[in-house]
């Protein structure tokens, strides 16, 4: 299922920050999850006229990676008053704080709190 984790495992041995471990994995992650969000969208029966557009080799290709740069040219559309013709219209805003901690995070606590159960890491 999180196949594209794969690589990621080469890394653990180099001694890599864990700043750069979490956003090498958070990055690999969102785009895998968009790359299957726009084929989901390709998939939808609102995208049908879309497609027939589209060449084929470009329906594997997620179009765009950082909803938040969109939703920012959406708000400088609708400021100079051009609402009515938003250029881009599937954008998805960022939720709120869930309370989900990165890896390195989980790891870091996990070895303060049980230290017998790390020493086997």
């Amino acid at each position: 299922m999180e196949s594209f984790h794969g690589m990621l495992a080469h890394f653990a041995n180099c001694g890599m920050r864990n700043s750069l471990a979490d956003n090498s994995n958070l990055t690999g992650t969102a785009r895998f999850n968009l790359g299957i969000r726009n084929k989901l969208h390709l998939l939808s029966t609102t995208a049908r006229e879309q497609r027939k557009k589209m060449p084929g080799s470009w329906e594997t290709v997620t179009p765009h990676f950082n909803h938040s740069e969109l939703a920012w040219a959406n708000s400088l559309a609708k400021d100079c008053d051009i609402a009515e013709k938003i250029p881009f219209q599937h954008t998805e805003e960022l939720v709120n704080d869930t309370g989900e901690r990165f890896f390195s995070e989980c790891m870091q606590w996990i070895g303060a709190a049980k230290p017998a159960c790390c020493e086997r890491l």
